[in-house]
């Protein structure tokens, strides 16, 4: 047992001494270890990063698709009738103008009404 704790106590030293003969091919190569973590550490990193651009891009996408979403989306409102007695009664006559094609009444009913508007008008009718 001595004789092994023996070996292994000057073991440090020829170790050192190994290391610094063979020293022109041990410090490239840890060189060459250290430089390659790096470069894998770099390219982990690089990767999340992409990842959690990609993932708050689509993030932001489903945001905006659900803010689209609820401001396209319509509330159906019962129609009311119209309060205004006289309104209602000028669109009926307009209406029923239109649907006979009585350009008289058309006129009259409206002020600034040109000639090639009533012509048209009259031409749906029929």
């Amino acid at each position: 047992m001595k004789a092994i704790f023996a070996k292994l106590k000057d073991f440090p030293g020829k170790a050192g001494k190994f290391i610094l003969k063979y020293s022109k091919y041990f410090f490239p190569a840890i060189a060459l270890v250290v430089a390659a973590v790096i470069v894998l550490i770099a390219l982990d990193q690089r990767q999340k990063s992409i990842q959690r651009e990609k993932d708050q891009e689509a993030l932001a996408k489903a945001q905006i698709e659900e803010q689209e979403k609820q401001e396209f989306e319509s509330k159906e409102v019962p129609l009311e009738e119209t309060a205004n007695e006289k309104l209602k009664e000028f669109l009926d006559i307009y209406y029923l103008c239109l649907s006979n094609g009585d350009e008289e009444k058309l006129r009259s009913l409206c002020d600034s009404i040109e000639e090639s508007e009533v012509l048209r008008l009259c031409e749906q009718s029929n």
